[in-house]
């Protein structure tokens, strides 16, 4: 069964950025907690032959874990820090980040750093070819930068290029980024979305390995198993109890 929507397609992620308290209309036009809008591209279909509708709700309200960076020594910095931490996504707080990289004396890590919290702002507010640009940036600052990949992999998955997504994830994994616990995560998401339930059984394991308790771990291995996938343990060579 595929479903299709003819109106914006939202996603949920309320234990990540618990700021918005936002009513929701029958399109979806606003937000509650913190409901992520995908832009609207016309008629699209989501979900892999055979996904009952229960599933597909589920799946629907997934989002990826973001990786913002902290910074320090910059008043405006660290505001665009806090709005990335927390969801933002309004145009007063893409300023205040845009403030911070004109008007304020930082280090190199810590302008990459704001680079890759614009980007998640402006991923938040779906101008992902601004998002892109930002992550790109901070990358081409700070070469071998683990989160400005994990965050393009998210920006990728807003847009449904979730091949994309999966090889910005691939290559935080092989430069062996600190946050493999998201990574793990974000990567299940996306083979779960393309249907291959088998292999996001797997990220998803692997993330529940790097850190316990994780919710949006567990509501992943949850829908695997519904799909009749065992998940499997994640194989001792990945596991690295850095994050």
């Amino acid at each position: 069964m595929v479903f299709c929507f003819d109106t914006p397609l939202i996603f949920l992620g309320a234990e990540l950025f618990p700021r918005h308290n936002l009513s929701i209309s029958p399109f979806a036009s606003a937000r509650k907690e913190n409901i992520m809008h995908l832009p609207y591209y016309g008629k699209i279909s989501i979900g892999a032959p055979g996904m009952s509708s229960l599933l597909l709700g589920a799946l629907l309200m997934a989002s990826p874990a973001w990786a913002a960076m902290s910074v320090v020594g910059s008043s405006y910095g660290r505001d665009c820090y806090r709005s990335a931490s927390m969801g933002g996504d309004s145009s007063a707080e893409i300023q205040t980040c845009r403030a911070a990289l004109a008007m304020e004396r930082l280090r190199t890590r810590d302008r990459a750093a704001t680079l890759v919290n614009l980007g998640i702002i402006l991923t938040h507010a779906a101008r992902h070819d601004e998002a892109i640009a930002s992550f790109d940036a901070a990358e081409k600052l700070s070469p071998g930068l683990t989160e400005a990949m994990i965050n393009r992999g998210n920006s990728y998955i807003h847009q449904r290029e979730f091949s994309q997504a999966i090889e910005e994830y691939d290559r935080s994994l092989a430069l062996g980024t600190s946050r493999r616990a998201e990574v793990f995560a974000n990567r299940g998401l996306a083979y779960e979305y393309v249907g291959d339930y088998a292999r996001a059984a797997s990220d998803y394991a692997c993330a529940g390995a790097h850190r316990d308790g994780f919710p949006k771990v567990e509501r992943g291995l949850e829908r695997a198993r519904a799909k009749g996938v065992k998940p499997p343990e994640c194989p001792s060579e990945l596991v690295m109890r850095n994050d």
